[in-house]
């Protein structure tokens, strides 16, 4: 029920056609919202229904669902550190 509440909010957000939570550019709001939309909709067949009256949002879903996962590369600790000090 909780997240129920929540979810027209997400549509609200998304309602003006923009392409992430806060605007045109990705940040962690994306991540921290589709962590727990994801974790609905995505884990259990039962509740995918959710988003379907939300256009926006499920619209959004896809678009972070589209980002994968990345390339994994082996690095060493001086390596990570590297780019992090650089970033």
């Amino acid at each position: 029920p909780l997240v129920r509440a929540q979810l027209p909010l997400v549509e609200d957000m998304l309602a003006d056609q923009r392409t992430w939570i806060c605007g045109e550019r990705f940040t962690v709001a994306d991540l921290s919202v589709f962590h727990a939309l994801w974790f609905l909709t995505d884990r259990s067949d039962r509740l995918g229904h959710e988003l379907a009256h939300l256009p926006a949002a499920a619209g959004w879903m896809q678009r972070m669902r589209g980002l994968g996962h990345g390339q994994r590369e082996d690095l060493t600790a001086e390596e990570a550190l590297a780019i992090a000090r650089d970033s």
